[in-house]
């Protein structure tokens, strides 16, 4: 499965005020059970939009406890849920994301890019057609948003991109090594500091729960990609 950013920051960040209420009366953490009878299913589209959002703008973070989920707020997404939140806030948010950074840095002194040049992007990166021109218009409203635009161009001082150097270095660690999609099946298998972790979409008219499997990160890293690629295999063959 690919993550992308499909929702605007601003709707992002209305969630996460929403987990804050939350986690204010449950000592600074939002179980799953209180987040679904206040706000609904984190399975509904609508929902689960924002909540993928508001974690890869880093506006909050999901823990599990076994299969138990609780969301916390982090220090930025309690800076950009006050009334009209700073401008370096907000292009902190948006540099959280890796494809933004990309992108932010490839047009910065640019015009914004056109619709199918974003597209075009998005799908190069993994992102079926369809949706491809939902994350476009997405990155179009989170840069005006941001407050990042200029007479038609983006403009952010470079001392952002030199901050957030080593975050997206870091970040490799993290970010997807495979990414599969059948007619109603999506997962992808991703590596954490100390953890591999297999996550299984189903995707059917009916929301069902993803499948997280969390596997200790003990195998020596000249062999990781290649038992990643034997997990993938195994899955590919069995779906």
């Amino acid at each position: 499965m690919v993550i992308y950013i499909n929702e605007t920051l601003e709707r992002a960040i209305e969630f996460t005020n929403d987990i804050n209420d939350i986690a204010n009366n449950n000592e600074g953490i939002a179980p799953r059970e209180e987040i679904e009878n206040k706000i609904g299913s984190i399975r509904s589209r609508n929902i689960s939009y924002k909540y993928s959002t508001a974690k890869q703008f880093g506006l909050i973070e999901s823990h599990f406890e076994g299969i138990t989920l609780t969301l916390t707020v982090t220090p930025l997404g309690k800076q950009l849920i006050k009334p009209n939140p700073p401008k370096n806030k907000r292009i902190e948010a948006l540099l959280m994301s890796n494809d933004y950074f990309k992108l932010l840095r490839r047009y910065n002194g640019k015009y914004i890019p056109k619709k199918k040049v974003l597209k075009n992007f998005f799908e190069e990166i993994g992102v079926s057609e369809n949706f491809s021109e939902k994350a476009a218009e997405s990155f179009r409203k989170n840069v005006r948003w941001a407050k990042v635009v200029e007479n038609g161009k983006i403009i952010i001082p470079e001392k952002f991109f030199e901050k957030d150097e080593e975050k997206i270095s870091n970040s490799q660690e993290e970010e997807e090594f495979i990414k599969e999609k059948n007619e109603f099946l999506i997962y992808n298998i991703s590596a954490e500091k100390n953890k591999i972790v297999l996550t299984i979409e189903f995707d059917l008219s009916e929301p069902i729960e993803p499948i997280i499997v969390q596997i200790p990160r003990v195998i020596p890293e000249e062999k990781e990609h290649a038992v990643l690629k034997r997990i993938n295999f195994f899955i590919k063959s069995h779906m």
